[in-house]
C-alpha cells in the first residue's frame, strides 16, 4: 500500500498496546457482507488533503503523514484481521478501550465523544481539566496512550501531523481522527454539525451588527531575558486570525500566514517603554504574560499594567481608556491551569463568542464570558473560583449560547432592557466544565481576556500549538 512522506510537526500520538479484549461491544457473529461502520466519517478542509480514510465492510484503512511512514488497518472487534497487509501497516482492532494520557489535550476531544470513563490516567494530572480532577484514576490496563512526545518508539506509534494554526473549525474536524478508534463517527458528526452551525449563527449575528467599529487587537504574550530584557510575542496564527476576522476585529499586525512553528516566536522590545510603544495604537490588549513567579493567580488591572511600567492614569492608550485588558484566566483547575487550554480547541463557537463581547461590548445583552477575563473588574475577582464538573457522567458540550436570530442586542444599547438578549441553551452550559454565574457587565469599552500558566508560554502553546 502506498506511504505518504514523512511529517515535519507532530501534534500528538497514539501509542497502542492490544490487549485481550478492546470493548464490550463486540459483534455478536462475523458476517462478511455487514457493513459494520454504518456511520462514516471524512475529513472536508484542504488542511487535511493528505489524509485518506477508506471504508471496507469489516475495517478501515487510515493513511495519512506521519514520520514513521506508517498506514493503520483499524479492524472491527469480533472480525478477522484484514490479510496480505503491507509489512510497514499496522492492524488495531476497535473500538479501543481504556486509554491513558500523557501530556496531551486529546482529553477533550475524548470527552466530547462520552468517552471520558475509558481514561483511566492522565499525567501528569496538573494537566487535567476539571471532570477528570475529580476522577478517581483506575490505573488498570490500557489499550491506549495518547501523547504529544516524539520520543515514544514501538511498533503501534501513531504520530499525527497538523499545523498548529488550523481555523477553528477544521481544528474541530480532529473528532472525527479520535472517533474512528471508538466507533464514535456518528456522534463525532453529531457534535461537528451542532457546533458548526452555531458558530456561523453568530458569524452572521456579528456581521449583521450596525454601529461597530473594527478594533486592533494585541494579542501579547511576554517574557524577560537577561541579555534583552523585556521579550514580546504578538502570536497571531490562522487559528486567532479567522477568529478575530469572524468576530470583526483585527489584529495589531498583519497576518503574515506563517504558521510552520510551534509556539510564539519572542522579539526584543529591550524596555518596556519600547513595548509600550509597539502596543499603542491597540484598541484592546490581550495579556498572554504568565504571573506565576508573581504568586498572582488571577492578575489585576494594577498587577498588568505595573509589568507595562503602566498605570490606569496613562489613557492615551487607548486599551486603557477604554478599559480593555483581557486575559483568558477567569476559569481555572485546581492546580490553576486554565481551562481554555482544554475547551477551546472543541468549542469554537464559545470562542468566537467570548471574542466578538470582547470586541464590541453589548453585543449580547447580560453577556458573561467563559473564559476570557476583564482585568479592571474588580469585583468579579472574588467570584473567580476552582471549576467544578457538576455532571460527571455526561459527555463533555460546548459551553456556548445557542445562537438564534434575536438573541443578539444591537451594539452599543447601554442598558440591558433596550434588547431582548440571549438566555443559555438548555444543554450547552450543562454538562462539562463551566461556571455556574452569569453576571452582567459592569463597565463599558471593549472586552477580551487572555491567559497564564506556570511557565511563559507554555499553557499558550497547548491552547494553540498542541491542536
Amino acid at each position: 500500500m502506498r506511504h505518504f512522506r514523512n511529517g515535519t510537526l507532530v501534534l500528538f500520538s497514539l501509542a497502542v498496546t492490544l490487549g485481550e479484549t478492546l470493548a464490550s461491544n463486540s459483534t455478536a457473529a462475523y458476517d462478511p457482507t455487514k457493513d459494520y461502520f454504518p456511520v462514516k466519517v471524512k475529513f472536508e478542509s484542504q488542511a487535511f488533503a493528505k489524509f485518506n480514510i477508506t471504508y471496507h465492510n469489516s475495517w478501515i484503512f487510515l493513511q495519512y503523514p506521519n514520520r514513521e511512514r506508517r498506514n493503520y488497518v483499524l479492524y472491527q472487534h469480533g472480525t478477522p484481521k484484514p490479510q496480505h497487509l503491507d509489512p510497514t501497516d499496522i492492524p488495531i482492532e476497535i473500538p479501543l478501550g481504556n486509554v491513558n494520557i500523557e501530556y496531551s489535550s486529546a482529553t477533550s476531544f475524548l470527552e466530547m465523544l462520552g468517552l471520558r470513563d475509558h481514561i483511566i490516567n492522565v499525567k501528569p494530572v496538573s494537566i487535567s481539566p476539571a471532570c477528570l480532577d475529580s476522577k478517581n484514576f483506575t490505573y488498570g490496563t490500557q489499550n491506549a496512550t495518547f501523547t504529544p512526545k516524539r520520543t515514544i518508539r514501538g511498533p503501534y506509534v501513531i504520530n499525527i501531523e497538523a499545523m498548529p494554526g488550523l481555523k477553528p473549525l477544521v481544528k474541530l474536524e480532529l473528532l472525527k481522527f479520535y472517533a474512528l478508534f471508538f466507533n464514535k463517527e456518528k456522534e463525532a458528526h453529531d457534535v461537528i454539525k451542532k457546533i458548526e452551525d452555531n458558530y456561523e449563527c453568530i458569524k452572521n449575528r456579528v456581521a449583521a451588527a450596525k454601529e461597530k467599529s473594527k478594533p486592533k487587537v494585541a494579542w501579547i504574550t511576554t517574557a524577560r531575558s537577561p541579555r534583552y530584557g523585556v521579550m514580546y510575542s504578538e502570536y497571531i496564527n490562522s487559528y486567532l486570525n479567522s477568529l478575530l476576522e469572524d468576530a470583526d476585529a483585527q489584529p495589531l499586525f498583519p497576518y503574515e500566514g506563517d504558521d510552520e512553528y510551534n509556539g510564539p516566536t519572542y522579539s526584543p522590545a529591550f524596555t518596556t517603554a519600547k513595548l509600550r510603544e509597539i502596543i499603542r495604537s491597540a484598541d484592546i490588549l490581550v495579556d498572554m504574560t504568565a504571573y506565576s513567579y508573581e504568586n498572582a493567580t488571577f492578575p489585576s488591572a494594577s498587577d498588568v499594567l505595573r509589568y507595562y511600567g503602566l498605570s490606569e492614569t496613562n489613557t492615551t492608550l487607548k486599551f486603557i481608556k477604554n478599559k480593555a485588558i483581557y486575559r483568558v484566566d477567569k476559569r481555572q483547575t485546581k492546580w490553576h491551569r486554565n481551562e481554555w487550554d482544554f475547551e477551546s480547541p472543541v468549542m469554537p463557537d464559545a470562542v468566537l463568542e467570548d471574542m466578538a463581547n470582547m470586541a464590541h461590548p453589548g453585543l449580547q445583552e447580560n453577556y458573561s464570558f467563559h473564559w476570557m477575563r476583564n482585568v479592571f473588574d474588580q469585583d468579579k475577582l472574588s467570584n473567580l473560583v476552582v471549576t467544578n464538573c457538576p455532571f460527571p457522567t455526561k459527555p463533555l458540550e460546548s459551553v456556548a449560547y445557542t445562537c438564534s436570530a434575536t438573541n443578539f442586542s444591537s451594539i452599543g444599547h447601554s442598558s440591558a432592557k433596550d434588547a431582548p438578549g440571549i438566555s443559555p441553551s438548555s444543554t450547552s452550559n450543562t454538562a462539562g466544565n463551566q461556571t455556574s454565574s452569569h453576571e452582567p457587565k459592569s463597565h463599558s469599552g471593549y472586552g477580551g481576556s487572555t491567559h497564564t500558566g506556570p511557565y511563559v508560554g507554555l499553557a499558550f502553546m497547548l491552547a494553540l500549538a498542541l491542536l
